[in-house]
């Protein structure tokens, strides 16, 4: 399967939102809900004239959505470094087991390095035992314990 990797343009947005709710974890949470299309387009376009953002797409031969995932250029002043932190990866269910994911995460070290990044870090949901043992192939390590603050 030919692939390619860009970023996102605006009309994207539906089919980045249709892979992040198309998920397990999302259909249980009960807070989650779709917004309107509008404020949809109002945060794409926050994040698109950031220069610290990078929102992915993964797309097929034939112009297709297949994949997705946020990243952010952070600066880190007890380091004087910067990482990039990686959220939202999503690939389509039906190409699932492809490759596409492993593709995706090796673009993202090319990005990185482009961003002078000295590392990228993620967080995983708990109860995503597949993800976490994708990560962990691809060399990444759980130095660390996550906890949110829901306001």
């Amino acid at each position: 399967m030919k692939v390619s990797v860009r970023k996102a343009k605006v009309d994207d947005i539906y089919s980045i939102v249709q892979l992040i709710h198309d998920d397990v974890l999302r259909k249980l949470d009960s807070s989650t809900i779709l917004l309107d299309k509008k404020e949809y387009q109002d945060f794409f376009k926050r994040i698109d004239r950031d220069e610290n953002q990078f929102l992915m797409v993964v797309e097929n031969e034939h112009g297709d959505v297949i994949g997705t995932s946020h990243l952010t250029l952070l600066h880190y002043i007890p380091f004087c470094d910067r990482r990039v932190m990686v959220e939202f990866v999503r690939v389509r269910k039906d190409v699932q087991g492809k490759g596409i994911g492993r593709m995706m995460f090796e673009w993202i070290k090319e990005k990185a390095v482009e961003w002078e990044a000295s590392r990228i870090q993620l967080t995983t949901d708990k109860r995503r035992l597949r993800a976490k043992l994708f990560y962990e192939s691809l060399g990444y390590q759980a130095t660390h314990e996550g906890m949110k603050l829901f306001l």
